[in-house]
């Protein structure tokens, strides 16, 4: 399942609970019977040179068609194929508020809208998209920053701002017949490439940079986006702000090893439309200036619960309400965790019931569960995230009474939390610093590779976390660095980050005399990705005596974007080293990138 919703994620949709067959009303299509503007109306499309430039008016008031439709294909080994289909029909209110130096300040507002799913109208989500919001756009057209009503859940907004940024476009304000940016959407980054027309602009997805969600931490299994076809024609607003229209159809794979295949499709028309506002919406119905509007977004509680979340939760309540903790629990060890349907049961029952978790604490002291058993219900306690899961997982992994096992899984499952409560990430640190005996000196350093783990979860949505995780580990590294075991626990923490910030301070540890330390820094470098790590890499390779640190050094230069001086290195050390295996190794490596450097054949045949 979780697959499936990064899928759906990646692809734009926002129909989570469609997929545990939820049921809506039949599908109503609203019919606008506002004209559409085509190249006959009032817009000048003559075949007059375009500038690639936005025009920004302030107090610009405009109205859009928009249609969006947006399909995903995906098969599974063994399974048949599944459609999923998303279509949004609706006008998009636009207006200008203020304009910088270098930034426009925007309200949107997508109403009356239509929204389907597989043909099934979905009238609470249309609710949802047609919420008045906030943004600011450079003047090139590159989105900034969204702003949304505090009522409004964070899930919520990515999929509502995603309508936008399926339509943006950047523009370079000058006469330039192409050029190529780096944009992004809600599940990452990706190259698009631009060309002028003779009275439009193409724009062209090339591909894709990264992602911000992984399916899986196994390389074979990585989610592999692949653009098939993508062509968007835009033309800026001569007389008006922004866009005059926006028209495409894009087509995306996406292969996650030999497990899956999904393709995607994307079909999209937004064109201006004449000036007939509804004087009932919130956007036009505003007299307040940007930021007294942004103020007022701030008012009240932040929602946390999206509309597919309260959907899945509504039909969730209704399948487990006959039931009970303890019930669900004496069946699950009777079955040793293995019924996959009492397990999901069980999982559901504690996410519409959440105070139920702090019982767990006192089941598991009564030894009735086996291990195997124990170490699912604490999974499910990580999975579900909630802060009442989270101070449960802390109880158990604190709990001297509890088993090694349950303390260590449970400090494990903290690792995996993507919205720690502070509460977490204080009792991690503390069961860190306790180090007795063997017992708590495993603990702590489970403890101390979970905090790791919640630093690289958190950096996108908390930097600030993840920045004081970091400076943590990089100061208590620096005060053991005597200590060889420690120092690799250390190491081995702050390797599961996989944050540059450590690139310059690991440096003094790949020289150290001892070469687990080294490894254990060699394996930190390995994870990171940077032009820098591979210098510092490169540099300690010319200067390593010991063949087996050598030899990890190179492995782990293969897999790294290589540099003119990376190569040239390997040049160089290939006629002086006299292992065979580390030889062929540098061969490889050397013929794995001949393309980027010269005379590398040359050198191999010497």
């Amino acid at each position: 399942m979780r697959i499936f919703k990064i899928l759906i994620l990646f692809f734009n949709l926002s129909f989570f609970p469609c997929l545990s067959n939820h049921a809506f009303d039949a599908a109503i299509v609203k019919n606008y019977n506002q004209k559409e503007y085509t190249a006959n109306d009032n817009f000048n499309h003559e075949k007059t040179p375009l500038i690639p430039a936005f025009n920004w008016h302030r107090d610009s008031r405009q109205m859009y068609h928009v249609k969006l439709k947006q399909g995903i294909d995906f098969k599974t080994s063994g399974k048949s194929p599944t459609r999923l289909i998303q279509e949004i029909d609706g006008i998009l209110n636009f207006s200008v508020f203020n304009i910088e130096a270098e930034e426009v300040h925007l309200g949107f507002q997508l109403s009356p809208v239509s929204i389907s799913f597989s043909g099934k109208r979905v009238q609470g989500l249309e609710e949802i998209y047609s919420t008045f919001f906030l943004a600011t756009f450079e003047k090139t057209g590159k989105p900034l920053s969204f702003y949304f009503p505090n009522k409004i859940a964070i899930d919520d907004e990515l999929v509502i701002s995603e309508v936008i940024k399926i339509v943006q476009a950047i523009l370079p304000g000058v006469n330039e017949e192409t050029w190529s940016t780096e944009e992004t959407h809600s599940m990452g980054r990706y190259v698009a490439r631009y060309s002028m027309k003779e009275d439009y602009i193409l724009k062209e997805k090339v591909n894709y940079i990264s992602l911000y969600a992984k399916a899986s931490t196994n390389k074979n299994t990585e989610l592999k986006p692949k653009i098939i076809y993508s062509k968007f024609f835009l033309r800026p607003s001569k007389f008006t702000s922004w866009l005059e229209s926006m028209t495409g159809k894009e087509r995306l794979n996406m292969e996650m090893g030999n497990f899956m295949s999904t393709n995607a499709t994307i079909d999209i028309s937004m064109k201006m439309i004449p000036f007939k506002p509804d004087p009932t919406l919130d956007i036009w119905k505003e007299g307040r200036t940007f930021k007294e509007i942004l103020a007022s977004f701030k008012a009240g509680e932040k929602e946390l619960v999206s509309y597919s979340k309260k959907k899945e939760m509504d039909e969730i309540r209704k399948r487990v309400q006959q039931v009970n903790l303890d019930t669900l629990i004496l069946k699950f060890i009777d079955t040793d965790g293995k019924d996959v349907n009492q397990r999901q049961l069980l999982v559901d029952y504690i996410k519409v019931f959440p105070e139920e978790m702090l019982k767990i604490q006192k089941l598991l002291l009564q030894n009735r569960v086996s291990n195997k058993a124990t170490a699912k219900i604490i999974n499910i306690l990580g999975v579900n995230g909630t802060s009442y899961a989270q101070k449960a997982l802390i109880n158990i992994m604190k709990d001297e009474s509890q088993m090694k096992n349950n303390r260590i899984q449970a400090a494990r499952s903290l690792g995996g939390l993507k919205n720690p409560i502070i509460d977490v990430i204080d009792a991690l640190w503390d069961v860190s610093k306790v180090r007795r005996d063997p017992l708590t000196c495993e603990i702590s350093n489970t403890a101390l590779f979970a905090l790791g783990r919640i630093s690289s979860e958190v950096k996108r949505e908390n930097q600030s976390l993840s920045r004081s995780i970091n400076k943590q580990l990089s100061d208590y590294l620096e005060q053991k660095s005597n200590d060889e075991r420690q120092a690799i626990t250390f190491l081995r923490a702050i390797e599961n980050t996989g944050d540059v910030f450590f690139v310059k301070k690991l440096v003094p540890f790949i020289y150290s005399e001892s070469r687990s330390v080294k490894k254990a820094v060699i394996n930190v470098y390995s994870k990171l990705n940077d032009a820098h790590s591979l210098s510092i890499l490169v540099k300690a390779l010319a200067k390593e005596k010991s063949v087996d640190i050598r030899k990890v050094i190179v492995r782990t230069i293969m897999y790294r974007r290589p540099n003119v001086k990376s190569i040239g290195v390997i040049k160089r050390l290939l006629n002086k080293e006299k292992d065979r295996d580390m030889k062929r190794d540098m061969v490889k490596y050397l013929l794995k990138n001949k393309d980027k450097s010269p005379h590398v054949i040359k050198t191999i045949k010497k």
